[in-house]
Formats: structure tokens, sequence, C-alpha cells
């Protein structure tokens, strides 16, 4: 049987005009209401994360929520049975839900329930109605004993099934147990050979290892070898430095912190010990890269020797912006 569908238009910016759904009492799904809703006469369409409740006050005064289906952006729910259980006037208002938990209510519409004639539960007799009502029971003893039988017949076939089902399994279960046992000796065979296999295998394994740790034993001596001509070769290198740095001069690098220069004179300055400066020595000091190059131009950087050996003074005439990075090259001079 199809539905009959009423649809109906709700604003939910403006107070409704009573909107009417015509039904009948105790009609039962089969009368369907299909909501269009507008917000001030312009589309409001619903997406699939909205859900709809329609709350139902029937003419008794008693009061149900009923969840309704957002299809296509509109509300659509079939009239339960309970909502036309009395005829009269039924008040549902149309409320909405979202994923935030928002809730959205338009004006309510009006279901005009009208009274049956026939509640459905009496018929009337007529004269031959004692005759039908034997054979009736009649028929429906037949259809009883017949369905018994039915059943019966159902009953043993399946058990006829399971039976022949179970002896197929025993005969599947005693060659898998035939197939299992001569697996089983085969890999009893194959254990055997791999024992073997195992325990030459474990020979050649200890040969090997003692010739490993025979091999480790020399290794170890000849690291200990190469250690100390290592440490023979790094003294002789240092000794060499250190006679080449006394006659010729050596290089080296110093940084200039920005934090360590104190005011004194309208200037700033720190005194920085070069290791290796001389008194008759030249040092000559160029910045580590261009950023220091710019950042000691900017300061105004200018260095004067102290009069303490090794000891030289920076002075600037403004603060540095960042440290100072200097490569310096010492040349002996005659004493």
């Amino acid at each position: 049987m199809t539905e009959i569908i009423k649809t109906l238009t709700l604003d939910l910016a403006r107070k409704n005009n009573t909107r009417l759904v015509f039904a009948v009492q105790n009609d039962y799904l089969s009368r369907k209401v299909i909501i269009n809703l507008t917000n001030d006469g312009e589309p409001y369409l619903l997406d699939s994360n909205t859900s709809a409740i329609v709350g139902i006050l029937c003419p008794s005064q008693e009061s149900r929520g009923y969840s309704a289906q957002v299809i296509d952006g509109a509300v659509s729910f079939t009239i339960p049975l309970w909502a036309l259980s009395e005829a009269g006037e039924v008040k549902c208002t149309l409320s909405l839900f979202d994923s935030d938990g928002k809730k959205l209510s338009a004006s309510s519409f009006l279901l005009d329930v009208e009274a049956t004639a026939y509640i459905g539960d009496e018929l009337s007799e007529d004269s031959n109605y004692s005759l039908l009502e034997g054979l009736m029971q009649d028929i429906s003893g037949i259809i009883g004993v017949e369905m018994l039988r039915v059943e019966a017949e159902n009953q043993r076939a399946l058990a006829e099934m399971a039976r022949q089902s179970a002896e197929e399994e025993r005969e599947a279960a005693e060659n898998a147990m035939g197939i299992a046992e001569a697996n089983r000796q085969s890999n009893e065979s194959q254990r055997q050979v791999s024992e073997n296999q195992r325990e030459l295998s474990e020979g050649s394994r200890e040969a090997a290892e003692l010739n490993r740790s025979a091999g480790e034993v020399l290794r170890e001596q000849a690291e200990q070898e190469r250690q100390t001509n290592e440490e023979t070769r790094n003294e002789l290198f240092e000794q060499k430095l250190l006679i080449l740095e006394d006659a010729y001069g050596k290089i080296g690098n110093l940084t200039l912190a920005a934090a360590q220069f104190s005011i004194g004179n309208g200037e700033y300055a720190q005194n920085v010990f070069v290791n290796g400066l001389r008194e008759n020595d030249m040092i000559t000091l160029v910045p580590s890269s261009r950023l220091d190059k710019e950042i000691a131009e900017d300061a105004k950087l200018f260095v004067t020797p102290e009069c303490e050996e090794g000891i030289l003074e920076f002075s600037v005439k403004t603060l540095p912006t960042n440290d100072i990075n200097l490569i310096y090259f010492i040349t002996r001079g005659e004493a």
C-alpha cells in the first residue's frame, strides 16, 4: 500500500500560519509528512550532521518526542500510531539539533485527526457465522497436523544430513591421521639427517672459532703495536711543531667576547693573553670572516701591546653587537 505524503513548508524566522495535516484515527504507518524549511523566505537546507525531533502533544495533553529523518536537506517522518490514537487536533513542534548541541525550533503545525467509525476489534455475526467458525477450526486443526508432519520430516532430513556429514568427517579424519603419521615418519628421518649435519657443522664451527680466537690475538697485538707507533708519531710531531713555532712563529685563533669589554677613558677595552707571543715578535691579526670584519669596523676595533709579555689590549669606540673572531699570525723577531 502506498504511503500518503503531505508536504509542508515552515519558516524558521517567522511565525507560520496554522498548517493542517489530515489523518484518520488509528491509521498505522500509512501517512508521511515531509517538511521543507526556509529562513525568512529563503530555502534552508539541512546537512547530514543535523538531527530532528518532532514533539507531539495529543488532545489528552500526553506529550512525546519522535525521531525524524533528514533526507536531501528536508525533514521526513511517518506519523506514529500513538499520535493518531485520539481524535482531535494534535500539536507538533519540529526541533533541530547539530553536532555542537545547538537547538533550533520552528513554529508548530497541527494534525487534524478525524474520528474513525470502526475501531477494528469486533465483527458482526450473521446466520452462517457458527458454521463458518466450525469449518475454520477444522481447517486449522488439519493445517496444524500437516505443519507438525512437515516439521518432523524436515528434522529427519536434517538429522540424516548431519549423520552423513559426521561420517564424511570421520573418514576425512582417518585419512588425515594416516597422512599425518606418514609425515611424522618422514619428518623423523629428516630430523636424523639434520642432526647428523648439525654435528658436522658444530665441529666445523668449533674449528673456525679456534681460528677466530687465534686471529683475534694477532689482531690485538697488531692494534697495540699500531697505538704505540701512533703515540710515538704524535710525540715526534709535537716536538717538531714546538721547534718550528719556537724558531719561526705560529698561527692561532682568538675570540673577543662582546660582553668582556670594560669602559675606561671613554673607550671600551679588554686584555687578551696570546700564548707564545714574545717581546720582539710581530703579530698579524685578521678577521675570521666577512661578518667579523664588518663587526670590527663598525666598533672601530684597534689593538696595542701591553707591557706584559704575550698580552694585547683591544679597544673599541662602540660596543660590538656580537663576539669578534680573529686569526693571528706570530712571526719571530730577533732578540
